[in-house]
């Protein structure tokens, strides 16, 4: 079962700080480069998940008629 975009775009952003969280403890250059290019990467994915869901589904405003 496929998770809510929203969701989805939650777990990305999770992820994304985590991966920051490592990269402050991490003392290896290369591993904090790789860690930061993952949240990055993650990032970008929650915000293309959020873009689709606004698409699929438009917030409505409380009390406008369609």
């Amino acid at each position: 079962m496929r998770a809510f975009p929203f969701d989805q775009a939650a777990d990305y952003r999770r992820r994304a700080h985590d991966a920051r969280e490592m990269a402050a403890w991490i003392s290896l250059n290369d591993a904090r480069r790789q860690l930061l290019e993952y949240a990055q990467h993650m990032d970008a994915l929650a915000t293309a998940e959020e873009q689709k869901a606004l698409q699929i589904a438009p917030i409505q405003v409380s009390g406008a008629e369609t």
